[in-house]
């Protein structure tokens, strides 16, 4: 009867507390004994259970606090003191803290309650049997062998702080965490941020365990495992030989500064993540999330083991070699983005993901690069698709690479071959001489557009049909193998444009009933297979004659001639000065004013023998210095002339003239024989300048000029004020007199600007 009763107590207490055999053996033999007392008709006492079940909780503690599988001891006896150093013990650790020496330890005597924060280089041995369940605060020495976990009462926050702004050295060997997302919707287990310290956290147990069954469905937001934030790169972390378990919502975010994470192992219990990756936020359980590095960082991940550990966010690049992924609940999402240069090389790893894929996110014109034979999903031009021909599902983005490090794409939608094809912000594409295989029917409508930019094969495998039926569906403007025992069809809208130097090689069939366009001009081609229906060769055309010129017209006009100048300076822009000349009186004071105010950056201006005008006194206002002039046509068609190079005109009465000749100096007689005597134009040596009248005059000053001249101005010919004002609007380009019966020839091909009135038409010969 005892021998019954033993057995089945053993067997009861211990099958499923996970222990090896060698313990099993000795731990039964203890316990046999111990019941082998006398008992009332040979049944267990209900003290001697209690006493059974006071065994089981203390090795389930044990079991906790050693992920290693060691030995440990029964707990011993209670004691009213909590910790010892050397003999002397304490009734706080943080009494023993306080009292212990630089490098001394202290032993823990029973489970500790109260916050505590360790300044100094000492260690604190849990001796595998206790633990701390208040706020530890780490900046100096050692964690070991204890079990850390939350105050029941404490809902949210970290049960482990590790700071020290100075290069200090921190460990944690052989710890237990303890941290229920069931219990806290936020927060971290333990917190590693704004440290110079060298940090090394070995041989640890991380434990996130709910309350349902070891799983969960989400994971609450912001819920961390271990939080490094803020790590300089004076110091450094040694992450290596630890467990993380449970459903953590992200286990190492904002990884920054000198990090190895090497021989861990990340277990993941989220039983369902939200469809499709995330940003980061909501209930997605994310793995290792790195913050912007400095051009100093180094960040290792090396011989870990992540099962089914969820997504990881690199922001820098990161040294990911012999790691192995395991994905058969749900798939990888790697994102790799930010600052650094190069792409993150992962072809090193093995990737165990049974019938899922692994989802690389590139946002920074940077590629992740996956072992050979992986298939893979490209997330984010599904993310920049636009809405009306997007996919429901970003998995329709897939592709694998290959041994020679190249890529096979299999894009299971028109957007997702577009986007492939034609990737945008540097995201995952066709590079030259890759394969796209068309994995499904698959419709390039007017909404889709293939630029075939580079050399690729297309291949159609049996049974499957790429229909293109778009106005503008394909254009081909490199060498384009289609391959496959499928069929490509043209639809009768569908356009299909070789041109640039392109080729469009058919080594399958084409179904062709709309339009092939082969613009030779451009030396495009198509080889390989006939291709029927309607085949349209673009040749080169003969060149086209120039199109007749257009000629512009503009008109200055104002009110009297007082505004019409005034307008005439408003189109200068900006001027220094103003020549002010009557207007009431002849003009002729006034042409001898045009070069100056050419010379001077001056605009000229008009006032009554007795008044200014309004129009005048404004525009008196903006300079600096105004010349006044006291108060006929053919020194009028030079005043421009004058005006551009700040030419004096020197006025005569006809017949003789009182102007010394000055060596040196070009001479010009403006006017015939009947204004200018000869013997004007001998005195000095000058070019004379004559029409039959004023107009034909005016017309060969033009030519002398201004021939090659676009543009010309012109005025009224028997209303010379207008001409006069121009003239400095006018220097570069030259004044145009005309009137009713004038002949208008010169003013053929040249856009022009009306300076003042006219009380007649001008027909312009264009």
């Amino acid at each position: 009867m005892l021998l019954f009763i033993y057995q089945r107590i053993i067997g009861w207490n211990f099958g499923g507390v996970g222990m090896n055999k060698k313990k099993s053996k000795a731990l039964a033999f203890l316990l046999a004994a111990s019941l082998l007392v006398p008992s009332v008709n040979g049944i267990v006492s209900a003290a001697e259970l209690d006493n059974v079940k006071s065994a089981n909780k203390v090795v389930a503690s044990q079991e906790a606090a050693n992920p290693d599988g060691s030995d440990t001891s029964i707990q011993n006896p209670v004691t009213k003191n909590v910790a010892k150093v050397g003999n002397t013990e304490y009734a706080t650790l943080k009494e023993a803290i306080n009292n212990a020496g630089e490098g001394a330890t202290i032993e823990l005597l029973a489970d500790v309650t109260e916050d505590i924060t360790v300044n100094k280089n000492i260690t604190i041995d849990g001796q595998r049997k206790y633990r701390i369940t208040g706020l530890t605060t780490l900046k100096n020495g050692t964690l070991q062998n204890i079990t850390i976990q939350p105050n029941p009462d404490n809902a949210k926050g970290s049960v482990l702080v590790i700071v020290n702004t100075d290069q200090t050295n921190i460990k944690m060997e052989r710890v237990t965490v303890n941290y229920s997302v069931t219990k806290r919707d936020a927060g971290s287990a333990v917190t590693v941020s704004g440290n110079k310290a060298n940090i090394t956290i070995q041989n640890c147990l991380f434990t996130n365990h709910p309350n349902n069954a070891g799983k969960t469905v989400d994971a609450p937001e912001w819920s961390y495992g271990l939080f490094i934030n803020g790590q300089a790169n004076e110091g450094s972390i040694l992450f290596d030989n630890n467990r993380f378990e449970g459903a953590f919502r992200t286990m190492l975010p904002n990884i920054t500064g000198n990090i190895t994470i090497s021989n861990n192992t990340f277990v993941n219990s989220v039983e369902t993540v939200l469809d499709g990756p995330t940003s980061g936020a909501g209930a997605e359980c994310t793995c290792i999330t790195t913050n912007v590095k400095s051009e100093n960082d180094s960040l290792i991940v090396t011989n870990n083991t992540f099962d089914n550990a969820g997504a990881f966010y690199f922001q820098t690049l990161a040294n990911v070699n012999k790691n192995t992924f395991k994905g058969n609940t749900f798939p990888h999402y790697i994102q790799l983005r930010g600052i650094a240069d190069g792409n993150l090389d992962l072809k090193d790893n093995t990737f165990e993901m049974g019938n899922n894929a692994v989802c690389t996110v590139d946002t920074a014109n940077r590629s992740v690069l996956l072992p050979h034979g992986l298939k893979a999903v490209s997330y984010w031009p599904w993310a920049e698709t636009d809405a009306s021909i997007k996919p429901v599902d970003y998995t329709s983005y897939v592709y694998k690479y290959n041994s020679d490090g190249s890529k096979t794409f299999y894009p299971e939608s028109g957007a997702a071959l577009q986007a492939f094809i034609n990737p945008k912000n540097g995201n995952i594409g066709v590079g030259k001489g890759e394969k796209v295989v068309i994995s499904r029917n698959m419709i390039i409508s007017d909404n889709l557009t293939l630029d075939v930019k580079t050399d690729m094969t297309i291949e159609v495998p049996s049974n499957i049909q790429l229909n293109l039926n778009g106005s503008n569906a394909m254009n081909v403007s490199a060498k384009l193998n289609l391959e496959g025992a499928g069929n490509v069809n043209i639809g009768t809208k569908g356009v299909v444009t070789v041109l640039d130097n392109g080729n469009l090689e058919s080594n399958t069939t084409i179904n062709n009933d709309g339009t092939v366009v082969v613009d030779k001009g451009s030396n495009g081609s198509i080889s390989g297979n006939p291709i029927g229906g309607n085949v349209y060769y673009k040749y080169p055309s003969y060149p086209s004659y120039p199109s007749k010129p257009t000629y512009t017209h503009e008109e200055i006009i104002g009110t009297d001639r007082y505004e019409t100048a005034a307008k005439i300076a408003d189109k200068l822009g900006s001027y220094d000065n103003v020549v002010l000349v009557n207007a009431e009186s002849s003009m002729s004071d006034g042409l001898s004013a045009s070069g100056l105010a050419g010379k001077e950056n001056g605009a000229i201006l008009l006032t009554k023998k007795d008044s200014i005008p309004k129009v005048t006194m404004d525009r008196i206002k903006k300079v600096n210095k105004v010349y006044i002039i006291g108060g006929e046509a053919d020194a009028m068609s030079a005043s421009a002339i004058a005006a551009k190079k700040g030419a004096p005109i020197l006025l005569t009465n006809g017949k003789t003239s009182t102007h010394a000749k000055k060596s040196g100096v070009e001479y010009y007689v403006i006017g015939g024989n009947s204004v200018v005597d000869k013997s004007i134009a001998d005195k000095y040596n000058a070019e004379v300048l004559a029409g039959k009248d004023r107009y034909a005059t005016n017309k060969e000053v033009i030519n002398e000029f201004y021939s090659g001249s676009d543009k010309v101005y012109i005025a009224n010919g028997d209303k010379l004020v207008d001409a006069l004002t121009a003239s400095p609007l006018a220097k570069k380009d030259g004044i145009v007199l005309v009137n009713e019966k004038s002949d208008k020839s010169i003013l053929k091909g040249k856009n022009t600007v009306q300076v003042g009135g006219m009380d007649f038409e001008i027909e312009f010969e264009k």
